[in-house]
């Protein structure tokens, strides 16, 4: 293990959800977000040795940074001492679908990294997590007006000018995922023959 202390530009987004608020208390949790981001990008954690520093990106330009979502909780946790929930964390990817299928291990990756930060979040730096969903079942129709960009474990046959059949595939990170869900998160392997 070794201590590093990570300095980025951008973390992980942290949204924080309420249910009834009024805007003015919107506005000002969105400003307590970004607050506790820059307070965040100087704290410190315990981490396998070898850790890469630089981060990867996906084809938008997003930045992947599993260690930002635990550095985001840690600090979260730490300030308010209250039960976190993950309610979107997620990946946008150029998918394929050839002869049926979609391979997206960059997905599954992205989510085994994601998923070992907040177990690490949970069992080395305390955190109480209650839980995690990711974002999104199905791929969807993006904020910028393309399917291009697609998000989710099942892939919809629908291209960026509203063509296609609209008819669905399961991804391969449909299945790890299920495995995941059914080994309560512990089994991560991308072992999974599709």
């Amino acid at each position: 293990m070794q201590r590093i202390c990570r300095r980025s530009k951008r973390l992980q987004s942290v949204w924080i959800i309420l249910r009834s608020a009024t805007t003015s208390r919107i506005r000002r949790v969105r400003r307590l977000a970004v607050r506790i981001s820059l307070i965040s990008r100087t704290k410190c954690l315990r981490v396998p040795t070898g850790m890469p520093i630089r981060m990867k990106a996906n084809a938008w330009g997003w930045q992947i940074d599993p260690v930002g979502l635990r550095v985001a909780l840690k600090a979260l946790y730490e300030r308010y001492h209250k039960p976190l929930f993950i309610v979107e964390n997620g990946i946008g990817i150029d998918d394929r679908l050839e002869n049926g299928k979609v391979y997206d291990d960059e997905r599954i990756a992205y989510y085994q990294g994601h998923i070992r930060n907040v177990t690490d979040a949970i069992d080395y730096d305390g955190v109480e997590v209650l839980g995690y969903l990711a974002w999104s079942p199905i791929d969807f129709l993006s904020s910028h007006k393309e399917m291009r960009k697609r998000y989710g474990f099942v892939y919809i046959d629908r291209n960026d000018d509203g063509t296609g059949s609209l008819e669905r595939f399961p991804k391969k990170s449909y299945y790890w995922y299920k495995k995941v869900i059914a080994s309560d998160g512990t089994d991560l392997e991308d072992d999974i023959e599709y």
